[in-house]
């Protein structure tokens, strides 16, 4: 049987070390019908197969849904003295956001913006935060 993939990756997850995770769910796979079968079953697991796809299209192509998520980056600013927060996340391509998907335990409520002009460092490498939030966070950045 011949399969091909058809859903966008979730995210991966990238540790506080830089490590990619191997933490991966599984695509959308369309099967080619087995030969065996007559016309008119395959017709219809082709019919079922088409409709799946088009039912899960919206969240396959969900661009959030393109990224990664960036484990244990440390904020260090204060309301008085914001700080540079450099997110390496290695997409490949130019960040269309980013979020926190994580505050850990004793982190101040998260509180960031991007910088003008990403700080003049590499959009499909880097993505530049200036914070006042103090703790450590998991920032998720996905692509458009």
């Amino acid at each position: 049987m011949v399969g091909t993939t058809d859903m966008a990756r979730p995210p991966t997850v990238i540790s506080a070390k830089g490590v990619p995770s191997s933490r991966e769910i599984h695509p959308y796979v369309r099967i080619q019908p087995p030969t065996h079968l007559d016309d008119d079953t395959k017709r219809f697991l082709t019919q079922m197969q088409d409709a799946v796809a088009a039912a899960t299209s919206p969240a396959r192509s969900d661009t959030t849904m393109q990224g990664v998520i960036v484990q244990s980056v440390n904020f260090t600013g204060t309301a008085k003295a914001p700080v540079l927060v450099t997110v390496r996340h290695n997409l490949g391509q130019a960040f269309a956001g980013y979020r926190c998907t994580r505050a850990y335990a004793g982190s101040a409520p998260f509180a960031a913006v991007e910088v003008a002009n990403n700080g003049g460092k590499d959009v499909n490498v880097y993505l530049v935060l200036s914070s006042t939030a103090v703790g450590v966070f998991d920032i998720e950045v996905f692509s458009g």
